[in-house]
């Protein structure tokens, strides 16, 4: 896993690549997370546990599409295509201190990893 320190949210991210049709199991964890596509596009099934046994929710992720996993939920990833995935776990609670020049490297640095992870930009018009 790795962990990206963002100075205001110092939050961690896990990040994979798929290939066409690999699967992904994803466990329950106790803090709520989000899933970022960054390339591809996945279908990703939440496992649900009820009294009358397992119900499955599906949902179709894009790239650049977002989807927030809950707390305590267990899901199974699958790509269409082959993917980029980013699994994002919240911040941790800490107070609030004027950012410096010096803490803000660290977000710069996360802001070219992301763009390296996202791959090639599209040109943009004039």
């Amino acid at each position: 896993m790795t962990t990206m320190t963002i100075p205001h949210q110092a939050a961690a991210a896990a990040g994979w690549a798929l290939a066409a049709g690999a699967v992904r199991s994803l466990p329950a964890v106790a803090t709520p997370r989000v899933l970022l596509v960054l390339c591809g596009r996945v279908w990703i099934t939440e496992c649900i546990a009820d009294g009358a046994g397992r119900v499955a929710v599906d949902h179709w992720l894009d790239a650049g599409q977002t989807l927030a996993l809950p707390a305590g939920s267990r899901w199974i990833v699958e790509s269409a295509l082959a993917a980029r995935v980013l699994l994002l776990l919240p911040p941790p609670v800490r107070l609030p201190v004027a950012a410096s020049a010096f803490e803000l490297r660290p977000w710069r640095a996360w802001r070219v990893r992301i763009a390296r992870l996202a791959g090639p930009a599209a040109p943009r018009a004039a």
